[in-house]
């Protein structure tokens, strides 16, 4: 099985759908901006909260992961845990 189907194997496990990420990241203050330096390939990085684990971060169908897990933005949390 290769990187991207694990990934998305992994959000597919989750109670919420990918739009509901993908819609919370875009509110979200913080998710927001790592979403956006990432899709920009921004040179100023280091400015963004999360980039100090930037070789751990994915894009996957418009959701952040950290690794194998998925970043779930605050607003779902009680939906997920």
């Amino acid at each position: 099985m290769d990187a991207t189907i694990c990934n998305l194997a992994q959000i597919e496990k989750l109670p919420v759908t990918t739009v509901q990420i993908r819609q919370a990241i875009q509110k979200d203050v913080v998710l927001s901006k790592v979403y956006a330096a990432w899709m920009a390939k921004a040179s100023r990085r280091s400015s963004v909260p999360y980039w100090n684990r930037s070789q751990q971060l994915l894009v996957e169908d418009g959701c952040l992961l950290l690794g194998p897990r998925v970043i779930v933005p605050a607003v779902l949390k009680k939906q997920v845990y």
